[in-house]
């Protein structure tokens, strides 16, 4: 017919199949020898934690199960039961074998960067599903996401991003859902305090997504108002405490200037292309750093200039996803460029993209 566009087949399910499984696949091959690096820092504190469960509990998930009702432990009174659950389930799986808790860690990480593109397309439709697919593999294969990929402790990261994206696509699928985001909003609590950024998120999104006016928002954003408020007393009550104790971390107060120059810190390394991580893992090092820097450069060229709708939605969520994890992590550990503490980088790198697509 006159005046109609064609449909272009290119769009068809080959490219849309091969633009979402291209950046998981390239981000797989490049983290395929943190398959063999076994067990780090915090996950064998974890798991000498759980095996002493494992001696009163039958074998299964069950000795993660008991963290519903109290700390990881003396020493960092965490409340996060599905981690240590996720932990149990490992443990029950492969036993103390390093390589099934990390294949476990390194699938949960591309199951996040499969959702970032999810959201990525939602968000920002006129954008290209291949320049999707780069900022993708920009947020999967960045030298300070290592922490997330190598360490099975760090999977609060991936746990709390995969639930929460989850409660957002659920809210701009189908905005009066109120039983599913609810839902996915707890688990993402349960599994890091930070979670906390999603609650905002879900009201940007029904606010500039949806185009909700304030009345129908508040009728939809009280149950998870209510979610928030029940998960925080639960903790409170299981803690003992409304704030947590962390061993490692120094007596004394930090003033506002200290903090303020945290944040600041923190967020340059985020842009930060290169860590020492890449120095310790050699097999990493020049394709993670040549391949986040060429990523970064063809995200940043091919969104240039390109108009968009929701303007408003993208900067609110972008900023909100950079700025809170990044200001609650400065409390407890500023990021660097070593592996520890590159983890709370996870979530504010994925925020700083969306800031890509304006």
């Amino acid at each position: 017919m006159k005046g109609t566009k064609p449909t272009n087949p290119v769009a068809g399910q080959p490219a849309a199949t091969l633009a979402v499984w291209g950046p998981l696949l390239a981000a797989a091959a490049l983290l395929w020898p943190v398959l063999g690096m076994g067990f780090t820092g915090d996950d064998w504190h974890l798991l000498e934690i759980l095996d002493r469960e494992a001696e009163t509990q039958p074998p299964g998930p069950g000795c993660g199960l008991v963290f519903f009702t109290r700390a990881v432990s003396e020493h960092f009174s965490l409340y996060r039961p599905l981690v240590m659950t996720s932990l149990g389930v490992d443990l029950a799986w492969h036993g103390a074998e390093a390589a099934g808790f990390m294949v476990t860690t390194v699938l949960l990480h591309l199951i996040c960067g499969a959702l970032y593109f999810g959201l990525l397309r939602r968000l920002v439709p006129e954008v290209g599903a291949w320049v999707t697919s780069v900022a993708t593999l920009v947020f999967l294969a960045s030298p300070l996401q290592l922490e997330v990929a190598t360490w099975s402790s760090a999977r609060s990261e991936t746990l709390s991003f995969a639930f929460g994206i989850g409660a957002l696509l659920c809210k701009l699928g189908r905005p009066e859902r109120r039983l599913v985001p609810g839902i996915l909003l707890l688990a993402a609590l349960w599994s890091k305090e930070s979670a906390l950024v999603w609650l905002p998120a879900i009201a940007v999104v029904d606010l500039f997504g949806v185009k909700t006016d304030f009345a129908r928002l508040r009728r939809r954003w009280w149950p998870l108002g209510l979610v928030v408020v029940g998960w925080f007393l639960l903790r409170v009550f299981v803690l003992g405490t409304w704030s947590g104790r962390y061993g490692h971390v120094d007596a004394g107060a930090v003033g506002l200037a200290d903090h303020v120059g945290r944040f600041i810190h923190s967020l340059a390394m985020v842009l930060a292309p290169v860590s020492r991580v890449t120095v310790e893992l050699p097999a990493l090092r020049w394709g993670l750093v040549a391949g986040f820097i060429l990523a970064w450069l063809v995200v940043a060229f091919s969104l240039a200039g390109v108009r968009r709708q929701g303007r408003g939605l993208v900067v609110a969520l972008g900023a909100l996803l950079v700025i809170v994890p990044l200001g609650l992590s400065v409390l407890i550990n500023p990021i660097n460029g070593a592996l520890v503490g590159s983890r709370a980088a996870y979530t504010p790198l994925a925020g700083l993209l969306l800031f890509a697509t304006l």
